[in-house]
């Protein structure tokens, strides 16, 4: 799953919620589809992934490598 940020603020059909411009979303592919299909490309944007949630990602994968030892 991706990570995407809301940039028109909709409902979302499945679950009555409505999302602020500026949530981030965990999405499918699939659900993406669907949203950007409905209200348009311009709906959603890829979250940015930062260099220091990379660096924890790593950091973490390196703690669990060393623990595995």
């Amino acid at each position: 799953m991706c990570k995407y940020t809301v940039k028109m603020r909709f409902r979302d059909k499945e679950t009555q919620v409505i999302y602020e411009v500026g949530t981030v979303l965990e999405l499918t592919a699939e659900r993406m589809k669907e949203i950007t299909d409905k209200l348009g490309e311009e709906a959603l944007e890829v979250f940015p992934e930062t260099e220091t949630t990379e660096k924890k990602e790593t950091t973490k994968a390196k703690k669990a490598d060393k623990k595995s030892e």
